[in-house]
């Protein structure tokens, strides 16, 4: 961030991990990130009043107040790192600082079919803001998300975390078993418990 500058600069940077239900075509984001997962917040101005911020889940987990001066990298690029620990927690790293180490996710499970954001904006106060030589690694796999569940009365709901999920059951066990989605369902999904035995299973939706 740098170069050319209004005295002040403004407005800031934002890398997002959104389900692509919240980001649909030709959506402008901001330094304030977009979605219902993480955002890791650059933001130049803020009034005035700089910060390096992280938020999950719609909620602010770590703020750190800076002066602009410690964002900037002139005419040079400086180095960053995000990584999302499997332990459910995120490191942030920003031109050699060490911002953010080892904070939790609450209720972090593994996401798939999320899409990466990055965002920027500029107004009457405004920054030269680049990014460069992007690199984004994901860990391939099915990992394992519970399924909780609560009976009441007669119906079972049936509950889960994350997003890019979805719902699959079979009537047996038996090899070999075929497992078939469950048209329409979502975290929370009640069955009746009256029903015929099913199990059920997540799966990374297309």
């Amino acid at each position: 961030m740098g170069g050319t500058t209004t005295v002040t600069p403004a407005d800031g940077v934002s890398f997002s991990w959104a389900s692509s239900n919240d980001v649909p075509a030709n959506l402008v984001v901001s330094e304030a990130g977009v979605g219902n997962d993480l955002r890791v917040i650059f933001d130049l101005y803020n009034g005035a009043n700089p910060y390096f911020g992280i938020t999950w889940r719609n909620t602010p987990l770590v703020t750190t107040y800076v002066p602009y001066t410690a964002m900037e990298t002139g005419d040079n690029f400086g180095d960053t790192y995000i990584r999302v620990n499997a332990n459910g927690t995120v490191d942030v790293q920003y031109n050699g600082m060490a911002l953010f180490n080892q904070v939790p996710l609450p209720g972090y499970a593994a996401i798939a079919g999320d899409e990466f954001v990055f965002g920027s904006r500029t107004g009457g106060l405004n920054e030269n803001q680049w990014v460069d030589n992007i690199e984004i690694a994901t860990t391939t796999g099915l990992a394992p998300v519970t399924i909780s569940f609560t009976l009441t009365g007669n119906s079972l709901r049936l509950t889960w975390p994350g997003t890019g999920l979805k719902l699959q059951s079979t009537s047996s066990l038996n090899q070999p078993v075929t497992w078939t989605d469950v048209p329409g369902a979502s975290s929370p999904y009640t069955v009746p418990a009256t029903n015929a035995a099913q199990f059920y299973l997540l799966a990374p939706a297309p």
